[in-house]
């Protein structure tokens, strides 16, 4: 039972990426076509990202994730770096008004993908290591907040509002399950939530997406084209979907179709049905990385195992919320399914480190602290 958990949870992430893959290549034929001559282009890249996701994964799965700690502070830093080598010119890579991304050869890398992992890491190793005082406003709110303000602060100018929003998300739970005050988070998380609304209505593209997820037919031919165009993918789909590769919307109807919005694409062409297996895979991947968090051997593990699968699924439901128009338009890749070399790679190498808590989980690898407890016991 404990190790089929690492079974199905490696299944039905292979199997979302397998998934994912088929429909990337029809969703991204018509793009890959017109800009690159080559209507294979998208998927071939994508191919390569997923051989490397691959590799990423099974060498963290292979690694004792208690060697993670002594890094967390260096790649929290080597994060920061990066993400301030996004805003120099002729180093950081601008499209669509976002500087998110650096230029590697030929490819792209978005630090921020890298930045959630990494968060992840520093707040298990820091609840880890202050547990007893975590109730405490200092050790609780105020130095992981600070930590968490000045990374996340340089995502949120590139601008990056929604991985800003969900990492923080993300955090504020994670200290709450650490043991953090339920006062004190009560309070950060009305403060937060009142700074993105301040942000939210100082600027006036989120604030015409804010309207137009409130009133979408005042904005079908602009700021709710993209929620307009996805219902409508829904729509044609019905239950059985128009067949792989028959998509309409693709034909650049829906802008994003092979990236934020490829999910209206699968329910265009694979139907209902395929939509609710995509939403069972990430559920079991929910239950999976729940069990994984429950049967760890420390603090460390289970809320690295916790903050890791919420940072996955977390994301998954709000880009499925944002393309069926429950939330306001954002954008934000769906893991393992959209085009996006540097989140595959990165929710890879986030899945091998689960899977790695889930074999100390399974009592498959000694715990480090248990073995030198037995070594100390030796010399009695």
């Amino acid at each position: 039972m404990k190790a089929a958990v690492n079974a199905i949870l490696v299944c039905l992430v292979v199997a979302l990426t397998v998934g994912g893959l088929l429909v990337l290549g029809s969703a991204s034929a018509a793009f890959a076509e017109f800009r690159f001559k080559d209507p294979a282009h998208l998927l071939q890249r994508q191919i390569l990202w997923a051989v490397i996701a691959a590799v990423s994964g099974v060498s963290a799965a292979m690694v004792d994730y208690h060697r993670w700690r002594p890094w967390v502070i260096p790649l929290l830093v080597g994060c920061a770096v990066l993400l301030v080598l996004c805003l120099v010119p002729g180093i950081g890579v601008r499209r669509n008004g976002a500087s998110r991304w650096i230029s590697i050869g030929p490819a792209l890398f978005q630090p921020s993908e890298l930045t959630k992992f990494a968060m992840v890491l520093f707040l298990a190793a820091w609840i880890h290591r202050n547990e007893r005082r975590l109730a405490g406003l200092r050790h609780g709110i105020v130095i992981p907040m600070a930590v968490m303000g000045t990374v996340l602060g340089l995502v949120l100018i590139e601008p990056d509002f929604g991985t800003t929003m969900l990492t923080f998300a993300i955090g504020i739970v994670l200290l709450l399950l650490g043991g953090a005050h339920l006062g004190y988070i009560s309070v950060l998380g009305a403060l937060l939530s009142g700074g993105f609304a301040v942000i939210i209505y100082s600027d006036r593209e989120r604030l015409e997406r804010l309207l137009a997820f409130l009133h979408p037919e005042r904005y079908a031919d602009d700021a709710a084209l993209q929620l307009v165009e996805a219902m409508r993918a829904f729509s044609l789909g019905g239950v059985a979907g128009v067949g792989l590769d028959n998509s309409v919307q693709k034909h650049f109807w829906l802008p994003e179709s092979h990236t934020d919005f490829i999910f209206p694409i699968i329910g265009e062409e694979l139907g209902l049905w395929a939509t609710l297996a995509f939403l069972a895979a990430y559920f079991g991947i929910l239950l999976c990385g729940m069990w994984i968090g429950w049967r760890a051997p420390d603090t460390f593990g289970r809320l690295l195992a916790w903050g890791i699968t919420l940072t996955i699924i977390t994301q998954a439901l709000l880009n499925i919320a944002v393309v069926t128009g429950c939330l306001p338009t954002k954008g934000i890749a769906l893991p393992l399914v959209s085009y996006g070399g540097s989140s595959l790679a990165v929710t890879g190498l986030m899945i091998g480190v689960l899977v790695n808590i889930g074999r100390h989980a399974s009592g498959l690898v000694p715990d480090p602290d248990t073995l030198a407890i037995k070594d100390g016991l030796r010399h009695v």
